[in-house]
């Protein structure tokens, strides 16, 4: 399913960047031309902004310069590790034994301790969490940008932290706070921490020049609708051509596309080695037949992953490049095909004729 479901949200973004590129057009942000109303447009130039960005809830800023305020929250908690141990039954079967241990860990993500299998591991809720805040009515030249456009803007900073700042988060927040190194550490020790405590920060994207490239609709830019299904508002650090935008995003969705497409068909394979394994199970008996049963079953499943994942690809890509869809078949067949003679060769194996020694 998600080998599929990335296959055909890879293929429309790659249209969807293509149909852009070659409907794009370069507009100054200073005099925008009322003739590219509803077009798709290409600006470049500094980010500015009414006022910074600021934590609503803390009062801590960036110095008035920061587009994009983002606070980051560890938490120090119980971690939950548990550890398998299987052993086969003589005559058939399994026989699973699990072992928990608990740690101490600071983690940007609360652990929910609900379900821990031994009591006296409790985490609080948590007292902060991590939040994102954008500079008030962020713009272009005379070109506004919605909030949302600012998402994936890099150059990220530390925002540096004072005695003040950490006596106006106690008081804002009704917590115990301190400043410890470049960091508000809230609780009583940072040398010794207890279940619960917090260590936040904060980094701020800076006023920069920016290209940007969406749809013009009036005094603002908007995602444009492409055709093939996707809405392209891309904003990016730095001053880039249209050509050399849209390049980097089509390297941007090859690159998600393989790292997406390498889970699915470890995901695939997973899931067929499992339907598989009983089949190593009905060979305990003896151990030699697990090993077998059990080789069998792993090659069963890489042979099946070698068919239907490509075949997958193939089907998603074949409208959009037909050579490429051939190409992914052929490799597949050919891992299919490999496998399978290694599965006759070991299968053939123990009943080649051994060399008989000879008298003495």
């Amino acid at each position: 399913m998600l080998l599929w479901w990335n296959e055909g949200r890879a293929v429309t973004t790659a249209r969807s960047l293509g149909e852009g590129a070659g409907a794009v057009v370069a507009i100054d942000p200073a005099r925008p031309d009322p003739a590219r109303q509803g077009q798709l447009v290409h600006l470049t130039g500094p980010l500015n902004a009414a006022g910074p960005a600021v934590d609503a809830e803390t009062g801590i800023g960036a110095a008035g310069q920061g587009v994009v305020l983002r606070r980051r929250v560890q938490i120090y908690q119980w971690r939950e590790q548990s550890n398998r141990n299987t052993q086969e039954r003589l005559g058939g079967g399994q026989t699973t034994t699990t072992f928990y241990r608990y740690e101490r860990v600071w983690s940007d993500q609360p652990i929910d301790s609900a379900n821990f299998q031994s009591p006296g591991h409790a985490n609080p809720p948590p007292r902060l969490r991590e939040a994102r805040w954008v500079a008030t009515n962020p713009t272009v030249g005379a070109i506004g940008l919605p909030p949302e456009a600012l998402n994936g803007l890099g150059g990220a900073r530390p925002v540096p932290l004072t005695p003040a700042d950490a006596a106006q988060f106690g008081q804002r927040t009704g917590l115990h706070a301190q400043l410890n190194g470049g960091e508000i550490y809230v609780g009583f020790s940072p040398a010794a921490p207890a279940i619960g405590d917090l260590r936040v920060t904060w980094e701020a994207v800076p006023r920069q020049p920016v290209t940007a490239v969406g749809q013009l609709l009036g005094s603002a830019l908007g995602p444009y609708q492409t055709r093939a299904g996707d809405r392209i508002l891309v904003l990016r650090e730095g001053t880039l051509a249209a050509d050399a935008l849209f390049a980097r995003e089509q390297q941007s969705n090859h690159a998600l596309t393989w790292i997406l497409r390498g889970v699915g068909v470890l995901l695939m394979f997973a899931g067929f080695a499992l339907v598989a394994a009983p089949l190593a199970v009905l060979g305990a008996v003896l151990p030699i037949l697990s090993q077998i049963a059990a080789f069998g079953a792993l090659l069963g499943a890489f042979v099946l992953t070698a068919v239907l994942a490509p075949a997958v690809v193939a089907l998603a890509w074949f409208a959009a490049r037909p050579l490429l869809s051939l190409g992914v078949l052929v490799a597949g067949a050919a891992l299919a095909a490999a496998g399978a003679w290694l599965g006759r060769r070991r299968r053939a194996a123990p009943a080649a004729p051994g060399r008989v020694p000879g008298p003495g």
